[in-house]
C-alpha cells in the first residue's frame, strides 16, 4: 500500500515538472514571437517565404518526372498553405493525380485536388464553376461539383448552376451545366 502511494506521488509529480517544461518551453517561443514581430520586416519576409513554398509545392506538382507520392504531398502542402495562388494548378490536376483507389474511401480522397480545393473556398468554387462550363467528362464534374459543394451547399450550388444557365452560354456549355445540374451531387433526391 505504501509503494502504491510512493509511486502515485512520483507519477504525479513527473506530470507537474513536464507540464513546468511545456509551459517554459511555450513560453521561450512566445518570447521569440514578440521578438520576430517587432521586427518590421518579419512579416514581409514570412509572406515572401510562404509565396516560396507555394511556387515550389506547384513547381513539383507539374512536374511528371516526381513519383506519385512526391506529387500527393506537394497536394497536401498546398492544402496545408491554403494559397489561391493554386487554385488554377489544382484544378488542372483535379483528376491526373490520383491516390491509390484501394486505399482510398472516398471520391474526394482518392482525388486529394479535391480537399485542396475546397480548404482554399470561395476562389476554388468560383474556378470550379467556370471550369463546369467546359467539363464534358464525368468523373471530372463530380470533383468539380465535390469542392463546389464542399465549400459551399448543395442548395448554394445548386442556385449558382441555375444562375449560371442564364448566362449567354453556347449548346455545349448549357448541356455540360444541365448536366452538373442532373448529378447526385446537387440533384433534389441526394438532399
Amino acid at each position: 500500500m505504501k509503494l502504491h502511494i510512493t509511486i502515485s506521488r512520483v507519477l504525479v509529480l513527473a506530470c507537474l515538472v513536464s507540464c513546468l517544461f511545456r509551459q517554459a518551453a511555450a513560453s521561450e517561443a512566445s518570447k521569440e514571437l514578440v521578438e520576430a514581430l517587432a521586427d518590421p520586416k518579419y512579416m514581409e519576409k514570412r509572406l515572401e517565404e510562404r509565396k516560396k513554398e507555394v511556387q515550389s509545392a506547384i513547381a513539383v506538382l507539374k512536374d511528371e518526372a516526381n513519383t506519385l507520392e512526391v506529387r500527393l504531398n506537394a497536394v497536401r502542402l498546398l492544402r496545408l498553405l491554403r494559397d489561391p495562388e493554386s487554385v488554377d494548378t489544382l484544378v488542372f490536376y483535379l483528376d491526373k493525380v490520383r491516390a491509390d483507389k484501394f486505399l482510398e474511401k472516398s471520391l474526394a480522397t482518392m482525388y486529394p485536388c479535391v480537399l485542396a480545393l475546397r480548404d482554399i473556398g470561395i476562389p476554388a468554387v468560383h474556378r470550379a464553376l467556370k471550369e463546369l462550363h467546359d467539363t464534358k467528362e464525368e468523373t471530372r464534374r463530380s470533383l468539380l461539383l465535390l469542392v463546389i459543394v464542399g465549400v459551399q451547399s448543395k442548395k448554394v450550388a445548386k442556385f449558382m448552376l441555375n444562375e449560371a444557365l442564364k448566362l449567354d452560354l453556347n449548346d455545349t456549355q448549357r448541356a455540360n451545366l444541365r448536366a452538373a445540374l442532373a448529378s447526385p451531387y446537387i440533384s433534389a433526391e441526394s438532399e
